[in-house]
């Protein structure tokens, strides 16, 4: 069955690449609604689209836009919401970036627990691959096939000293994905900080909200050996929400939000094919 949540729950943060703060309000919404991300603190207030056909093209982040308004950094939170299985909510920001919190989901999974999760009566809209879809890019690669519920295989080759390469593998059930994705930090490396700022990047970075590696590798403790690549997942995932509510193999080497960002356009066409426009 479809759920959203039991009562409304906000919090408040900094954005990680625009350093200003915002607050975000989660609200329940009737079943059919799915999610809807809502900029407030424009005039009027602007709704976008949750779905690959509203993604700007933003560097090192996921954006969403409409006409009138645009929303930074929106992939933990939707990583947070399609990880726990929760179908209907609306998003509510007063800024133009999603808050970092810790870098990972789990404050976001922590926000959703407090709210409370409610099935309602209609049934699960999440929908099965019904083809084999993939992209690729040189040495990065990423694959989706059909298949009951959602696994989601990733390998990370580490090319910087001091990382080792890692492949993780799971099936994302709310379980798995609040206790093995969602702690998963967000990463930073510290000889591309600078130019990042230069670029109006990470202007909210801090070593609270990212894993920094230096040059012998990270320099903030890691909560598991192999965290980079958890987030890697944890980021796949809420790309991959964009799609709506899917039922996949998903296979990833070496892929970030560009590359599972052209999967999802190629998902949503494989599901959608009378309501594509791109």
């Amino acid at each position: 069955m479809q759920t959203t949540l039991a009562r409304s729950v906000t919090v408040e943060g900094t954005g990680l690449h625009t350093g200003r703060p915002a607050r975000v309000k989660l609200a329940p919404m009737p079943p059919g609604s799915g999610l809807r991300l809502v900029r407030t603190d424009v005039s009027p207030p602007a709704e976008i689209e949750v779905s690959v056909r509203s993604r700007a093209p933003v560097p090192r982040c996921t954006a969403l836009a409409s006409p009138a308004a645009r929303v930074m950094t929106v992939e933990h939170l939707l990583s947070a919401l399609a990880g726990l299985g929760i179908d209907n909510v609306r998003i509510e920001v007063d800024g133009p970036e999603i808050p970092a919190l810790d870098g990972s989901a789990a404050r976001w999974v922590e926000l959703v627990d407090r709210a409370g999760v409610v099935e309602q009566d209609a049934p699960s809209r999440s929908r099965r691959l019904p083809e084999v879809v993939w992209v690729g890019d040189g040495e990065r690669f990423i694959l989706a096939a059909p298949g009951e519920g959602l696994r989601v295989s990733f390998l990370f080759t580490a090319d910087r000293p001091g990382l080792q390469d890692a492949f993780v593998e799971f099936d994302v059930t709310p379980e798995v994905f609040r206790r093995e994705i969602a702690p998963a930090r967000t990463v930073a490396f510290l000889d591309e900080v600078e130019q990042l700022r230069r670029h109006g990047l990470g202007l909210g970075g801090t070593p609270d909200n990212v894993v920094l590696v230096g040059p012998q590798g990270p320099v903030t403790p890691l909560r598991f050996a192999d965290e980079i690549a958890r987030h890697k997942v944890l980021d796949l995932i809420g790309d991959l929400a964009l799609a709506g509510p899917l039922q996949a193999r998903v296979v990833a080497i070496r892929a970030g939000h560009e590359l599972t960002a052209r999967l999802a356009s190629r998902i949503w066409q494989a599901l959608r094919p009378t309501e594509w426009k791109g």
